[in-house]
């Protein structure tokens, strides 16, 4: 399949939210599509991918460093027409693409600052072509009755044709997701929630000199891919963790503990005082190792050492629901993971309460040795989107029912 990404960057930097897009990339790419790339603005940074990637650049003298104050105050104070000149560019410039090389089966709008710009020309480009856009944060505010600019109201009433016209709209973040949902019912079978990974992947990892991790089928199997920061409740895991073990009919070797977190050298200073080094597996894999990492073990970490109150929740969440696996959730509380997983295949403890850490670590065990893991998740999270399936949504799309016999007009 020929995708067709747009963007206003190339900078695939993890550590910034909005152009941090390099997950998506590496899902398609591992899903064998070819891709081309229309974007405007210079790149810093040059990931690997680009080289199997055409490019298209497009021109934007708006985005020119050399303004001078009268340009500033334009901006300023004639917003509407700075966002209806870029606008009306990114229509050209797509316009000429797809009239140059009608060969694309998908176009896909990455999420960006200016994302809703695409969005925009796109919403008002007819073509044959599904695509999807992204539900960026600013439609939250945009959606509210307050602070508005003129030409935000007039963006407040386009939002409506952009959802008509998208096969999907993705939405980094489930709180997000929650809220448009309620302010436009109609979106529930559009939107996407794909997170963005909060681990610092360079780019695919689709050649990763990974070490061959195995153990015996009667190994009992824990896995954390996060950091255990906070000291107390370092004290209190582990403790927990060593009870456990000790008093395992399982005996001391057939219980392991993975993590593939940033774990530092005090972090492992404790865990050899507290009797745990052979118990304990320390590795650094790629992002897609991890995914089947997820499917081999036998139950699935969820630590919240504080209250998580973060509009972004862990990457990792999706895909340990499609797992199908046992979760354990540490969560205090007022917790945004409980109110979202429910009770459906996950053990809760207080991650406060070393004895309910422990318990819930019995009860993991107990599940796993006893019966299958449930492999249902809950309704509500029926549209989560994780790298693991992304490229399922690719299909879904090109099943969308288009109308063919529209031609590319502005």
């Amino acid at each position: 399949m020929h995708i067709l990404l747009l963007t206003d960057s190339l900078q695939t930097y993890p550590e910034c939210i909005h152009s941090g897009y390099a997950h998506i990339i590496s899902a398609l790419l591992h899903g064998n599509h070819q891709i081309s790339i229309l974007y405007s603005g210079n790149f810093i940074d040059s990931p690997s991918w680009l080289q199997k990637a055409n490019t298209y650049y497009m021109a934007d003298s708006s985005d020119s460093q050399n303004y001078s104050l009268k340009s500033i105050l334009k901006l300023i104070f004639r917003p509407q027409k700075h966002y209806l000149k870029k606008i009306n560019l990114w229509k050209q410039n797509i316009c000429s693409l797809l009239e140059k090389q009608q060969k694309f089966n998908l176009i896909f709008v990455l999420p960006g600052n200016n994302s809703n710009i695409i969005n925009h020309a796109l919403s008002e480009i007819s073509t044959n072509i599904p695509w999807i856009g992204d539900a960026s944060s600013n439609w939250d505010t945009l959606l509210k009755e307050k602070h508005f600019y003129y030409y935000n109201k007039k963006l407040k009433y386009n939002i409506s044709n952009i959802i008509n016209k998208a096969a999907f709209l993705t939405c980094p973040s489930m709180r997000l997701y929650e809220r448009l949902q309620k302010r436009i019912p109609n979106l529930k079978q559009k939107l996407l929630y794909i997170p963005f990974p909060n681990s610092n992947i360079e780019g695919l990892h689709l050649d990763p000199n990974d070490t061959n991790i195995k153990f015996s089928p009667s190994t009992f199997t824990l896995l954390y891919p996060g950091n255990l920061n906070n000291g107390i409740f370092q004290h209190r895991f582990l403790n927990a963790f060593s009870r456990f073990i000790k008093q395992s009919y399982e005996g001391k070797n057939h219980i392991k503990l993975l993590l593939t977190g940033n774990i530092d050298s005090k972090i492992i200073k404790r865990i050899k005082k507290h009797g745990l080094k052979s118990n304990t597996y320390i590795i650094n894999v790629s992002y897609y190792k991890l995914l089947e990492l997820f499917q081999e073990t036998s139950a699935l970490l969820h630590i919240e050492e504080n209250n998580n109150d973060a509009i972004l929740l862990p990457h990792y969440l999706p895909a340990y629901i499609a797992s199908g696996r046992t979760i354990i959730a540490l969560t205090q509380y007022h917790s945004e993971t409980k109110r979202l997983l429910k009770n459906n295949n996950t053990i809760y403890a207080n991650s406060t309460d070393e004895d309910d850490i422990y318990y819930s670590f019995v009860r993991a065990w107990s599940q796993w040795k006893n019966e299958e893991s449930n492999k249902h998740y809950p309704e509500s999270l029926t549209y989560l989107i994780s790298e693991q399936n992304f490229n399922n949504v690719i299909d879904i799309a090109l099943r969308c029912s288009i109308n063919t016999n529209v031609s590319i007009k502005q």
